[in-house]
């Protein structure tokens, strides 16, 4: 794998907001664009414009992140942001929104 890939166990889908494109690909994504991606898919998402990419997308389940080696770095699941967002709030003196939670 190259460096930066990511590999979806679910699929998943996104609305760029600012251009961006994938190493393995010839098309580009800008505003207006939506990107499909299915399970399994491996990709090297990468931006040529000095902002970088940004991206509305969701996910339906766990997604891997490797490095530049193909080693595995980690995996974002639904623990992972429950995690990130509750942190992120204490850090910042934010309340958690427990009507976040079912």
């Amino acid at each position: 794998m190259a460096g930066g890939d990511v590999v979806h166990r679910p699929a998943e889908g996104c609305g760029p907001l600012r251009v961006g494109r994938y190493l393995e690909y010839d098309w580009v994504a800008g505003p207006g664009s939506f990107i499909f991606e299915t399970a399994g898919l491996s990709h090297t998402l990468v931006s040529d414009q000095p902002e970088g990419v940004k991206l509305f997308g969701w996910l339906q389940g766990p997604i891997d992140f490797f490095d530049d080696q193909g080693g595995f770095i980690e995996t974002l699941d639904v623990w992972w942001y429950i995690n990130h967002y509750e942190t992120y709030c204490r850090e910042n003196g934010i309340p958690i929104n427990k009507k976040l939670y079912l």
